[in-house]
């Protein structure tokens, strides 16, 4: 997964995110993805899930970026 991917991924879920917090309720959220669009329901519930995902996100991202470090100081 690119940089600009896992970027787009983690303000999804802030979007998402900022919308439970705003109304707490239930949000429906239109996704495309290679098989057309999806819709997704997420709840208070899912935060939990949702902070979880993001923080593993900027991992995958702390993680891409040193490995592209290391290998451009190896130049």
């Amino acid at each position: 997964m690119d940089n600009s991917n896992i970027l787009e991924k983690i303000k999804n879920i802030n979007i998402i995110i900022s919308q439970i917090m705003k109304y707490g309720q239930i949000e429906y959220l239109n996704v495309f993805d290679e098989s057309g669009s999806i819709t997704l329901k997420y709840s208070k519930c899912d935060l939990h899930n949702l902070i979880y995902k993001k923080k593993q996100l900027k991992k995958e991202l702390e993680n891409s970026s040193n490995i592209l470090t290391v290998v451009a100081n190896k130049k």
